[in-house]
């Protein structure tokens, strides 16, 4: 019975016996011989999608980079070129891939998820997906929560509060401007702390003197660029963003920070994930 070519019988496929040569753009490379299974009732396109999709998000192909040909896929999977048009086709509708006419199929900048329970690990979140982190310090001040503060955290109305802004930046492209909101009776320290170094996490500063986080709750919503936004974010004023509010609790239910997060979903996608056993178990434990 034939098999489908391996990993290794790529990158051998111009090279003598022994002597691998580096694959051209394109080639399966790298990243799995898992293999498809016709005894789940799982459809073969959405167990090829889904394999794609997995390795798209941990950045086995770089932004631009040419994917493997339908012909290859076909050949690497043993399935006709329907079936992988069908996963290449769902891909692109979810934006993980865009196709290039006369050119093939190129992964999309960027290969980023944002997993809405980890916001505050954002550096975390960019570097495990083998990207660099780093941030611009746009403003640190005292000021006086105005209107818009007040309205979204009711708790900072007529306080003094620490202001922090900044950009975030995967692998030197811009993606958020944060706008931190902080009490200042409670969290002035952040003002002497090295908010600019890549390393340098809140919630731990916060931590390491005795403010623990307990959760979290926000609002979605739609929002365009200001010129601020446009020139940092790198887009034109007045391009739709999404726009995340959030207030952060404490266990005791004091309010330590409101934040505002403008950011290029082309950039880093949004996605949510519910684990309906926890939801469930919740419900049994309370009847």
């Amino acid at each position: 019975m034939s098999q489908s070519p391996s990993v290794n019988d790529l990158h051998l496929a111009n090279g003598s016996a022994g002597e691998p040569k580096a694959a051209p753009a394109g080639e399966l490379r790298r990243w799995t011989d898992a293999a498809l299974s016709s005894d789940t009732g799982v459809p073969l396109y959405i167990q090829i999608r889904n394999l794609l999709r997995e390795q798209l998000r941990l950045g086995e192909w770089q932004a631009d980079e040419p994917m493997p040909t339908e012909d290859q896929l076909g050949a690497h999977f043993g399935v006709s070129r329907t079936t992988v048009r069908q996963a290449m086709t769902d891909l692109a509708r979810e934006g993980l891939v865009v196709r290039k006419a006369g050119r093939g199929t190129f992964a999309r900048q960027p290969l980023m998820v944002l997993r809405m329970q980890q916001w505050h690990s954002l550096g975390v979140d960019i570097a495990r997906r083998g990207l660099r982190s780093s941030k611009l310090t746009l403003c640190v001040e005292k000021l006086v929560a105005n209107a818009e503060i007040a309205h979204r955290a009711s708790e900072f109305a007529e306080r003094d509060v620490f202001h922090l802004q900044q950009v975030r930046y995967a692998d030197d492209v811009p993606i958020v401007v944060f706008d931190h909101y902080f009490p200042l009776d409670l969290c002035a320290f952040l003002a002497d702390m090295p908010l600019d170094d890549a390393d340098f996490s809140i919630q731990q500063a916060l931590a390491d003197h005795g403010i623990e986080l307990a959760r979290a709750k926000g609002e979605i919503s739609a929002t365009v660029a200001s010129d601020l936004e446009a020139k940092y974010l790198e887009v034109e004023r007045g391009t739709p963003l999404v726009e995340i509010a959030t207030k952060t609790y404490t266990a005791d239910e004091r309010v330590v920070e409101y934040s505002k997060a403008v950011v290029r979903t082309d950039r880093y996608p949004l996605a949510l994930y519910s684990d309906w056993s926890v939801e469930t178990n919740a419900v049994r434990s309370s009847q």
